[in-house]
């Protein structure tokens, strides 16, 4: 069984976990973390920005064993989906809009990923076959859904709406994250392993290893140029990597520490969840440099998204919100607190 420290990419490191009591993930917040955030704490919405608008908001509650289901705009629970939950980490949504969620724990000695129908918390399926404490989870092109399995240290592959095991990719060392190019390479990130390994589409065999810059890799994003972006927990960088490329291009250090999520708006722009500093940093396309920084309301950011209108989501996991942001990140709009406890990733879906 894996440990909690290898879940949640080690806080990126000891002191964080130290920082946090020792345990991550504790049925109680340190003193020091301040009052549990109420709806009656939420800032005020600014009148003059347009709502955002859009597919609902998906939130994944660890602690709650709950997916909270938000409406564009609101911040009270339009459905909560909890049906034989336990432990969930990540979801995906395949192209007919289910939603596939990973358990780490419970039901099941190795965890499990849960199918429920579009738009609702209809329980469809199991997959057992093949996972074990399954962290990403993410779907290529041809619509075949990935596991990464932290435990098993490989990823399996399963055709769209089956339950076997298709092929299994061996090679990695703790998956954490998973990415394609725009060519349908696989990247993983290698947490433990110290490298993002890559795959040709339809493969099991090593393409290519990126180690060069990596230390701690936790997460994986590609810009529209196709460079490669990989956080480093450890070493606080971020490294990025031309495409085909395993030499590093350019570190971005300044403004970074401890960072646990990536993400690109409409323009380019680079977003880091830094843990370490509880802000979201911003960079112009193709910089290392800090254009501004996100710090209202970020408290131990632990993932990031966009909706269609350009509004910037952060899940704060042991602030127990999720702040949103005007286009561009640049003043908070909304707190969601409702429904959210140690928020671990989100998305949008149907």
């Amino acid at each position: 069984m894996m440990s909690l420290r290898s879940i949640l990419g080690a806080f990126v490191g000891a002191g964080l976990l130290s920082a946090c009591g020792g345990s991550a993930l504790s049925s109680s917040t340190p003193a020091a973390d301040g009052p549990p955030v109420t709806t009656q704490m939420r800032a005020a919405s600014p009148r003059t920005h347009r709502p955002d608008t859009g597919a609902n908001l998906y939130v994944v509650n660890y602690d709650t064993n709950t997916v909270t289901v938000y409406a564009p705009g609101g911040e009270s629970p339009q459905r909560t989906i909890s049906n034989r939950l336990n432990s969930p980490y990540k979801l995906a949504f395949d192209a007919s809009g289910n939603l596939y969620v990973g358990n780490l724990f419970g039901y099941d000695a190795n965890g499990n990923v849960r199918v429920y129908a579009r738009g609702k918390g209809l329980l469809l399926r199991t997959i057992h076959q093949g996972v074990s404490d399954p962290g990403p989870l993410a779907f290529d092109a041809s619509g075949d859904l990935y596991v990464g399995n932290q435990s098993a240290n490989n990823v399996t592959v399963y055709a769209p709406g089956e339950d076997s095991v298709l092929r299994t990719i061996p090679n990695t060392i703790d998956p954490v994250a998973l990415a394609f190019d725009g060519s349908g390479n696989l990247y993983v990130a290698n947490y433990i392993g110290q490298k993002v390994t890559v795959y040709a589409p339809g493969s099991t065999s090593v393409l290519r290893t990126i180690t060069e810059g990596i230390s701690d890799p936790v997460a994986l994003a590609f810009d529209a140029s196709g460079n490669l972006y990989v956080a480093n927990g450890y070493n606080s960088t971020v490294t990025v990597y031309a495409p085909g490329s395993t030499s590093v291009l350019r570190t971005i250090s300044q403004g970074i520490s401890s960072p646990q999520a990536l993400s690109f708006d409409g323009k380019g722009h680079l977003y880091v969840g830094n843990f370490g500093t509880n802000a979201v940093t911003v960079y112009p396309p193709n910089s290392q440099n800090v254009l501004r920084k996100v710090s209202q309301g970020v408290n131990d950011p632990i993932a990031l998204a966009f909706d269609s209108s350009e509004y910037l989501y952060v899940a704060n996991l042991i602030g127990h919100t999720v702040t949103v942001y005007t286009p561009g990140g640049r003043s908070l709009l909304r707190t969601i607190s409702e429904g959210i406890s140690y928020p671990i990733f989100l998305a949008f879906g149907p």
